[in-house]
């Protein structure tokens, strides 16, 4: 009894460990994984959401990463359309084809990928980030 006692107090530590893969090493012995739902590392929330089925605490989860997790578990893209991270917002128009939005976008890459997608190259002739105005001259030179 006494052996079986140790034991469990050594896994019991591991809940609070200040090494996340500690903490997912518990919630996978326990089978108690609701503590992961607020834990510090990202990667622990997402465990916790997948082992439970509870995606919606992903929704608003401060790394974008889970929030787009979040997005293809449930099928929900239309809240990333605003998202603060540009990777998001592209994941966004991929999925949903939705990209006029994408051509005024605070982010370069977003902008460019716009011209990708839609072959609209011309607004990009103004652009405030120099290598957009540079593909765009690329552009305008192969068309010439």
């Amino acid at each position: 009894m006494k052996k079986l006692k140790a034991k469990y107090l050594k896994w019991e530590s591991l809940k609070t460990d200040e090494y996340y893969y500690n903490r997912f090493f518990y919630a996978l012995h326990t089978k108690n994984f609701e503590f992961l739902k607020t834990d510090s590392y990202y990667k622990n929330r997402l465990m916790y959401a997948i082992y439970t089925r509870d995606f919606e605490v992903l929704k608003n989860d401060e790394h974008f990463y889970n929030r787009q997790r979040y997005a293809e578990y449930v099928g929900d893209w239309e809240f990333l359309k605003n998202d603060e991270n540009e990777g998001n917002r592209l994941e966004y128009a991929q999925h949903t084809g939705d990209w006029e939005f994408m051509k005024t976008d605070k982010h370069y890459y977003n902008r460019l990928s716009y011209a990708r997608y839609k072959g609209d190259w011309e607004f990009l002739k103004n652009d405030e980030n120099e290598d957009n105005r540079n593909i765009y001259k690329k552009h305008a030179k192969m068309f010439k």
